[in-house]
């Protein structure tokens, strides 16, 4: 018999990825409005935009890197579907006005690359159970004479090392590394390879990071990721037996340390701070978010 919940169910509550995952880990509450909700700000994300566009055209630029044409096509292409060509010059070089010199940048950094790109876009699973499944989706997979790298495109606007530093513990970057020792098991993995991109205003900086894990901390990983996805089944169990009528929902509870995270308000800063139950208020979509659930299977935006 299926368990009767006090709002629709959604296929999607049963599929993760890191991002559902390290959003969980900042805040329950938050990961509860954005993926059992839906409730997502309907405004669109300048750096979510612009860094999905940038992997768009890099990976033009890793299958050929003569083809620069075809990296703005796919960089504009995406772009423009969320912002025109008025705030480019606001925008740039997080725009189609600047996204020539980064490319070219980065291709004049990088020129003597010998690696041979193996695939781009991989996806698949790295844990499926009977309640859950966490997905990935890795930017390519790279082979040079010491084996097998998973090649990662960040982009960012800070220059800040702490940033850098926080890929070596980055619940993402570790998935990435165990899905390809999955994926690839007669073959030497040696690591992951974050190609990290920072857009300034007057310029675009571009560096490596090389992340090695030993099985032991990737075995960490894996008790943790575990223990996340129960974590997860745990809240949607409780959220089964709470009713729009109680006083308190317990289910996702709150972290509200994370309220100002990067000294940014969360978006459902406002709903925390006033609905101790928000499953009293929570059968309309509020003003300035639209209802969206996010399916790690498929690309963002395709």
């Amino acid at each position: 018999m299926e368990k009767a919940f006090p709002i629709p169910f959604h296929t999607t509550w049963n599929a993760h990825d890191s991002s559902k995952i390290t959003t969980y880990m900042t805040c329950r509450r938050k990961y509860f409005y954005l993926y059992l909700l839906g409730w997502a700000p309907d405004t669109p994300s300048l750096p979510l935009v612009h860094g999905e566009a940038w992997h768009r055209g890099m990976e033009k630029l890793l299958l050929d890197r003569s083809n620069i044409d075809g990296a703005i096509d796919a960089y504009t292409n995406y772009y423009r579907r969320f912002y025109g060509q008025d705030l480019d010059d606001d925008y740039a070089p997080r725009s189609p006005k600047g996204i020539l010199e980064s490319y070219v940048t980065w291709l004049a950094k990088y020129k003597d690359d010998t690696f041979r790109v193996l695939h781009t876009e991989v996806s698949g699973f790295v844990i499926t159970s009977a309640k859950s499944s966490l997905n990935f989706r890795i930017d390519a997979i790279i082979e040079d004479k010491d084996g097998i790298w998973v090649l990662d495109h960040k982009t960012t606007g800070s220059t800040s090392n702490i940033y850098a530093e926080h890929f070596i513990v980055s619940f993402q970057m570790l998935a990435y590394i165990h899905a390809a020792l999955m994926h690839f098991p007669d073959m030497p993995v040696q690591g992951l390879i974050v190609n990290r991109s920072t857009f300034l205003k007057t310029r675009t900086e571009h560096e490596r990071i090389i992340i090695r894990k030993s099985p032991e901390m990737l075995g960490l990983w894996l008790a943790e990721a575990e223990d996340y996805l129960y974590d997860i089944n745990q809240d949607i169990e409780k959220l089964s037996v709470t009713k729009d009528s109680d006083g308190v929902m317990i289910a996702f509870r709150r972290n509200t340390e994370s309220c100002t995270k990067y000294f940014m308000m969360c978006p459902y800063f406002y709903f925390c701070s006033a609905w101790p139950n928000p499953l009293k208020r929570c059968h309309e979509v509020p003003v300035g978010f639209k209802q969206k659930w996010w399916d790690p299977s498929n690309r963002l935006e395709d």
